[in-house]
């Protein structure tokens, strides 16, 4: 890497970590999902192992298995864990655009200027708004990134004879991280033998089949002695054994969505004899991978999040499809060619704004369920059981002990399909919270079609033991979250001034929500 490369590049990962720092505001609570993951980290940092509720059996509700165990780490060495979470997506995203600058400019040998504006492409993406939800799609994009890197040095025939294994051993990585990482490696794997051949690819093959038959095999065989089943519990939730062609849809949307400005530049490689093999073995991971989606639904896909690594990728490899042209940029500069690399810049900005234009669901406000999870923390001493279907923030801030009435954390519900009253009876909760929609415009936001019939078992509960409704919280009396008390709970009196005393706002929006409990 020539000197001005290497000026380029810290100048490039400066502004990505000061992009993030100037547009992500730090007060803002967890994304629900990401406040899931972030409680199992703080009872393994803290000695419990992995598991939702201190004393119970391991499950992984967590799937991003690394990222957790990460942060764990880093708690664990005497850090918050806010600041933990948030700083290794940072991390994690700044060397990704670090990823990105490579493989184009010294892996695939474009122009400086092109390579700078690829990067920007990612840097202006939605990553700040992962930093800002504690999402950790920016960590699964770089372990994807990485073993990406590798795969298209080897199909440019590098001679370094240790590539084959780094490639397995970050593909490994990737599968750690997310276990659909498994299905993006062997992908990329595919995309190498399609590429350069069976036989110049067979010692990748080798290490690829070796790493995983040995490393990965024992990773699975330890994870399901250790939960009890072989896959993440969301699976059972999320998957369910069928086809979710809306989870496939919103895949392809989000694509698209991230990589309708490049897809010119893919075509151009289709267009000519002596590229189009390259072209398509490199887009085989990127629509593979979009495919893949319609085996889970959908549900809590945030800007796209679990599509993202596809972004860096397809960033990475489009000088593939560009190489006849870029081949004769290396061998002659003219002023043409010149103007061609600022166009392509010029192209990039521009996209970058298309891209923004799209990007309404990347907002993220103040939530809540964040400060009532902090309210309810004074009752753990007390006992206080919480039964609920907003399971990240309430549980994660409270730490008492929980029942995800969804079940991406119970493994019970999750093979049941749906809570039931004699669930319900086992865990004895002293206080109920749901998300209920109560018309038919507001229950399809969630696109969940479980929804109703598990806030159907939670009000029969209530109304069952005589439950008390000390709060309905929202902007629409359509929208609320319910909050009721037990009368039997020996704070009860208090627990409900408390809770309906609480700043709620609309995480929706971001509006201040009223109290409807009185209306209803």
């Amino acid at each position: 890497m020539q000197t001005r490369d290497r000026i380029a590049l810290a100048i490039v990962l400066t502004v990505s970590t000061l992009q993030v720092a100037l547009s992500v505001d730090f007060s803002l609570p967890p994304a629900e999902d990401a406040a899931m993951l972030m409680r199992y980290a703080q009872h393994l940092a803290s000695g419990h192992g992995i598991v939702w509720n201190v004393d119970d059996p391991p499950i992984d509700g967590a799937t991003d298995f690394l990222f957790m165990a990460a942060i764990s780490g880093v708690v664990r060495a005497g850090v918050s864990l806010e600041f933990a979470t948030r700083a290794l997506i940072l991390a994690a995203h700044v060397v990704t655009v670090g990823f990105v600058f490579i493989a184009v400019r010294v892996v695939l040998g474009a122009p400086l200027v092109t390579a700078i504006a690829s990067c920007a492409y990612l840097i202006f993406g939605p990553a700040s708004s992962y930093v800002s939800t504690y999402f950790g799609a920016p960590v699964f994009a770089m372990s994807a990134a990485a073993a990406w890197l590798f795969a298209l040095a080897i199909m440019c025939g590098s001679s370094r004879r240790w590539l084959p294994a780094v490639f397995a051993l970050c593909s490994l990585a990737t599968g750690l991280v997310r276990p659909e990482g498994v299905i993006l490696a062997g992908l990329m794997l595919l995309t190498i033998i399609l590429a350069i051949g069976w036989k110049r690819a067979s010692k990748t093959v080798v290490w690829f089949v070796g790493i995983f038959a040995t490393l990965g095999l024992s990773y699975f065989l330890w994870r399901w002695d250790y939960f009890g089943h072989p896959f993440p519990n969301p699976f059972y939730k999320k998957g369910g054994g069928a086809l979710h062609f809306s989870g496939l849809k919103d895949s392809i949307y989000n694509t698209l969505k991230f990589t309708l400005p490049l897809l010119p530049l893919y075509a151009i490689g289709l267009a000519h004899r002596d590229t189009r093999r390259s072209t398509i073995a490199v887009a085989i991971p990127i629509i593979g991978f979009a495919c893949s989606f319609v085996l889970i639904s959908s549900e809590m896909n945030f800007a796209g999040r679990f599509q993202y690594a596809i972004l860096p990728m397809a960033l990475m490899a489009w000088p593939v499809a560009m190489e006849r042209m870029l081949a004769r940029a290396r061998q002659t500069i003219t002023p043409r060619q010149r103007m061609l690399a600022v166009c392509t810049f010029v192209y990039f900005l521009a996209a970058i704004g298309f891209v923004r234009l799209w990007s309404d669901d990347w907002k993220h406000y103040p939530d809540g369920r964040a400060e009532m999870g902090r309210m309810l923390r004074q009752y753990k001493d007390e006992g206080l059981r919480i039964a609920t279907s907003e399971a990240g923030l309430l549980p994660l801030y409270s730490q008492c002990r929980s029942l995800d009435t969804w079940g991406l954390n119970d493994f019970e519900i999750a093979r049941g399909g749906t809570i039931t009253l004699e669930h319900l009876e086992t865990f004895n909760p002293d206080l109920i919270v749901f998300h209920a929609y109560d018309s038919p415009s507001a229950a399809g936001i969630t696109g969940l079609k479980g929804w109703p019939k598990m806030v159907g078992v939670l009000r029969a509960y209530v109304a069952k033991y005589g439950f008390v409704l000390a709060a309905a919280y929202g902007v629409s009396a359509e929208d609320l979250h319910y909050y009721y008390v037990r009368p039997a709970f020996a704070a009860k009196i208090d627990l409900m001034q408390r809770i309906a005393e609480v700043d709620y706002t609309w995480p929706g929006n971001g509006e201040v929500a009223k109290n409807f409990a009185k209306d209803l």
